[in-house]
């Protein structure tokens, strides 16, 4: 696979976690308008199934294509596309926050 290829699918990864977050961001700010206050156990617990369903998600984003290459006798492109996607994430987060000061 060619580095152009490899940085597109980081790109691609990094786009579809981005997505993710935002419509996380997104519940979690009006989860409170849609469920009312969650506290006590119930609110807790489902913060913690949030959090293992986010890690999950996110985690098969951007890991688990790099490490099908590596496993699959291509390590140094799988090595090349977890680099890349990270890449890509910094660079977003960046942006992000760049966005977020402009706006304030």
């Amino acid at each position: 696979m060619t580095n152009s290829k490899l940085l597109g699918q980081g790109l691609l990864h990094t786009l579809g976690v981005e997505i993710y977050v935002l419509i996380v961001a997104f519940i979690m700010n009006n989860a409170q308008d849609w469920f009312g206050k969650l506290d006590g156990f119930f609110g807790a617990a489902m913060a913690l199934m949030l959090l293992t369903v986010s890690v999950a998600i996110v985690g098969s984003l951007i890991f688990i294509k790099p490490a099908l290459m590596i496993y699959g006798n291509q390590k140094q492109e799988g090595i090349k596309l977890l680099l890349y996607t990270l890449f890509w994430l910094v660079l977003i987060v960046i942006v992000d926050f760049a966005i977020l000061a402009f706006i304030k």
